[in-house]
């Protein structure tokens, strides 16, 4: 019979800490088709779109008090654009190292259907990483 094991909120911490400040850069990429582990979902293109990946910088891992989760969240604003031509709806995001090794991916909250001459921005505290 197998014995499960919780992380410890240290450990948590910890494991927050090497993913997204302890590795090098980590960077925001914008998809009108999210990824998930079994697909690649569809990032927008980079060539004569006006749109980029964003660096990402992180602040401490933190326990919300309300809950019994480790977060880390972002502590730059990230701005995409302004848009050089459609991009379509935005639906995800994931957050890719240097490397372009995806680490975690996720649907917006409120997807954002982006046309010429629009920015999108995440402002502080606004791409959030969490662990049970």
């Amino acid at each position: 019979m197998a014995t499960q094991y919780a992380f410890t909120d240290f450990a948590e911490a910890k494991l927050l800490t090497y993913l997204f400040k302890g590795q090098g850069k980590v960077y925001l990429a914008l998809y009108t088709t999210t990824p998930t582990e079994d697909d690649p979902g569809v990032e927008i293109p980079t060539e004569g779109t006006g749109y980029s990946r964003q660096e990402v910088t992180f602040g401490d891992p933190f326990q919300d008090s309300s809950s019994t989760k480790m977060y880390i969240a972002n502590t730059n604003t990230l701005t995409f654009g302004p848009a050089l031509v459609d991009w379509g709806t935005v639906t995800g995001g994931a957050l890719i190292d240097a490397g372009g090794h995806m680490i975690v991916y996720g649907d917006l909250a409120t997807p954002q259907a982006i046309t010429t001459g629009n920015v999108m921005e995440f402002g502080p505290g606004s791409i959030e990483v969490s662990l049970d």
